[in-house]
């Protein structure tokens, strides 16, 4: 797994942009910690489920979710880098015994059919070459009743080509409209759909990304963020003093979609 896990990496294109996250530490999911809790609601996450957590990064919301809903979570990632970050989250607040990590792709889940209750993914399917595969994965793992919740950035309205190819470094890969996003879950048999869409606030992203953090927290987060931008890889170090000097209309062009699904 880990030699074709690495291959698929390095063919999508991702390792760079990744890597900067999986060294601060911290997967941004746009919205924060307000929209995943929004998710983890509309998906009606509580104790007795079992829990997917499908591309976890650096293992924010996973941490998130057994902290704040004392329940057991199963997360993937398909980087190596990603899946010791979330270790290191896991181990610094005391929850290995609640949380299982593994590197997969999510386009071939390593899980028997009807294996789980909810699927949680963040930031995660832009970044899937097949998305139709991958959204009958979804499918195939959920138990009959189960949900499919994502959170993902979208295009609110089309952006003039010089920020299109700024939007497109920050979040890592092309922007698509939630309705893009409401016919995959369509096209894989899910039904009862719930679609929300907000624009990004800056002064309330700002709050709400900070809702993940203790102060403790933060504090390391802004050493390591110091350290990347500061750091020896030309490439990580000016992405990273971009996220810092965006354009004042930057966020006028793209928000966040929040989708549920049902299996039934």
């Amino acid at each position: 797994m880990t030699h074709k896990s690495n291959e698929l990496v390095d063919e999508r294109g991702l390792p760079r942009y990744f890597d900067m996250q999986a060294e601060l530490g911290y997967t941004k999911h746009i919205g924060g910690a307000s929209a995943t809790r929004e998710l983890l609601d509309l998906c009606q996450v509580s104790r007795e489920k079992t829990l997917l957590n499908l591309g976890c990064g650096a293992g924010t919301t996973t941490t998130f979710i057994v902290k704040n809903y004392d329940c057991n979570v199963d997360a993937i990632d398909i980087k190596e880098n990603m899946i010791e970050s979330a270790l290191k989250w896991a181990i610094r607040k005391d929850i290995t015994a609640r949380t299982n990590f593994t590197v997969a792709d999510a386009q071939y889940l390593p899980f028997d059919d009807e294996s789980f209750d909810i699927l949680i993914c963040e930031s995660v399917n832009v970044f899937i070459p097949d998305k139709r595969q991958a959204f009958g994965e979804y499918h195939r793992v959920l138990k009959p009743g189960g949900r499919l919740g994502i959170n993902e950035a979208v295009l609110t309205r089309e952006p003039p080509e010089n920020a299109a190819a700024l939007l497109s470094d920050y979040v890592g890969n092309d922007i698509l409209p939630t309705a893009y996003w409401v016919d995959q879950f369509q096209a894989a048999g899910f039904t009862k759909l719930i679609s929300r869409e907000y624009q990004v606030q800056m002064r309330v992203e700002s709050r709400s990304q900070l809702g993940f953090f203790s102060t403790r927290d933060y504090m390391g987060l802004l050493w390591n963020m110091l350290k990347v931008t500061f750091g020896k890889d030309p490439f990580v170090r000016n992405l990273a003093k971009r996220s810092w000097s965006n354009p004042r209309d930057f966020y006028d062009f793209f928000g966040y979609g929040l989708i549920v699904g049902w299996k039934i």
